[in-house]
């Protein structure tokens, strides 16, 4: 079992963030016969605006196998909980909302806020080697 949370700002915005999950390196399934999963809670501070959003391992991991990068998901929650715990150069994180990733892709500016409550919020862990700086 794993729980963290942190204030966190993203685009000049304070948001509470909070993640928890259980997971055991060999399984899927834990011992109490509950599935290794990942929530994540998202409330900003100015608005009082929250999302929340609970994903299954195997999700989890099909996406990160869709980006070429990847995880299983006890290495997603620790990669996770290190960009929370811990600014640094290696592991970094974002919230996108589907209107900030539909305004990318149309080739805009990068939003500059980050506005709930959304329907979808993508979160962004981005990992990069010494030799990807």
């Amino acid at each position: 079992m794993f729980r963290d949370s942190r204030t966190i700002v993203l685009r000049g915005t304070s948001f509470d963030l909070s993640v928890a999950g259980s997971f055991d390196d060999t399984r899927t399934i834990l011992s109490d016969g509950s599935e290794s999963s990942l929530r994540v809670a998202l409330r900003c501070e100015e608005t009082g605006d929250t999302w929340t959003g609970n994903f299954r391992s195997e999700y989890v991991e099909e996406i990160t196998k869709k980006t070429g990068n990847f995880k299983k998901f006890p290495v997603f929650a620790e990669m996770l909980l290190s960009a929370l715990s811990q600014p640094n150069d290696v592991v970094n994180l974002d919230l996108l909302t589907a209107s900030d990733v539909e305004s990318i892709r149309s080739g805009n500016e990068a939003p500059r806020s980050l506005q709930l409550p959304a329907a979808k919020v993508y979160l962004i862990l981005t990992y990069a080697s010494a030799f990807d700086r």
